[in-house]
């Protein structure tokens, strides 16, 4: 008898540490690209997840392969599309998991947001939905990605890497200079001032990311100073008025900006502006005003589109400013 009641208690204790130690069946859908991410980026970073989500030795993931081959037979097609509980529930069953998990990753200005969310298949109900913002590059979205395997398997406790907190932290902003260390800045040696653009976002619709905005007004400088064949200097027009040199100045106006429905959710961005250049900071006439309308290649969301038209403006001023201007530089 009481070897019996032995076997009974080590046969129901093995059966328990069994149940304990089986794993959860997940499969994570590739996440849905949006606007500045291409679909091999998002391929490449739900790769990466399904690899984080293997490495916390929680779950059981399933082949990205085997996981299309069965949705292939079913004849379910549209999974990238797949982002409320029905539709997820469905394809879990199919697959025959326990969890699903999808999401998407796009860029806004220069901040890449990532959403991943996970549905219990029994219940139907979502059970972690996480949202990381990241600032930076494409690699820095990949050093966050194990911070969000281990949250939704609930693993925290695994050490990550230490980058992927990083990535996070906002950058500390430079600090303000005075003011009369700025005019001092700007040289007197015959270069020309490009005054820096005012775009109000009442003109155009969105608020432009200032880092976007500076590398714009750069690209601008370069390609007027190769095409005048002279140094050309972004500068604020408080520093251009209180210069004490007698500097030529290039001033660009934004005279209009619209953004029109191209089909598939996109746009196309047309930028009309004038360019103008002064012989000094105080003049009140313009040597030369060239008038520039151009429409870029069609894109999702606001920033894009708009960046795409003055890409071709840019394009443009490559072509033929110098010709258009030349007869009135110094």
């Amino acid at each position: 008898m009481k070897t019996m009641v032995l076997f009974l208690l080590i046969f129901f204790s093995f059966v328990s540490a069994s149940e304990q130690n089986k794993k959860l069946k997940v499969a994570i859908l590739n996440l849905k690209n949006t606007n500045g991410v291409s679909e091999g980026e998002s391929g490449l970073i739900s790769d990466r997840l399904r690899n984080e989500f293997f490495s916390t030795g929680m779950v059981d993931v399933m082949e990205r392969d085997q996981m299309q081959e069965v949705l292939k037979e079913q004849g379910f097609q549209h999974s990238g599309t797949c982002t409320d509980e029905g539709c997820m529930v469905e394809i879990g069953r199919m697959l025959g998991v326990q969890m699903l998990v999808t999401g998407s990753i796009g860029k806004l200005g220069s901040m890449f947001m990532v959403n991943v969310r996970s549905v219990n298949i029994e219940t139907g109900k979502f059970e972690k939905v996480i949202s990381e913002d990241v600032k930076g590059d494409i690699e820095n979205v990949v050093e966050i990605i194990p911070v969000i395997a281990r949250r939704i398997t609930g693993s925290e406790d695994i050490p990550v890497k230490k980058a992927a907190v990083i990535v996070q932290q906002e950058k500390e902003p430079p600090k303000e200079q005075p003011e009369q260390a700025k005019y001092d800045e700007l040289p007197c040696n015959g270069s020309y001032y490009l005054q820096r653009l005012e775009l109000r976002s009442k003109q155009i619709g969105f608020e432009l990311d200032s880092d976007e905005k500076e590398e714009l007004e750069e690209n601008l400088a370069e390609v007027i100073g190769e095409a005048m064949r002279e140094n050309v200097i972004p500068a604020e027009a408080s520093q251009i008025s209180n210069s004490s040199c007698n500097t030529s100045v290039i001033r660009i106006v934004l005279n209009s900006y619209r953004k029109s429905p191209a089909g598939m959710g996109q746009f196309e961005g047309t930028a009309s502006l004038s360019i103008s250049i002064y012989q000094t900071p105080s003049a009140a006439a313009p040597l030369v005003t060239v008038n520039i309308e151009r429409t870029g290649e069609r894109h999702w969301g606001d920033e894009t589109p708009f960046l795409n038209a003055f890409e071709e403006i840019i394009e443009d001023l490559e072509d033929d400013f110098r010709s258009k201007v030349k007869k009135f530089l110094k």
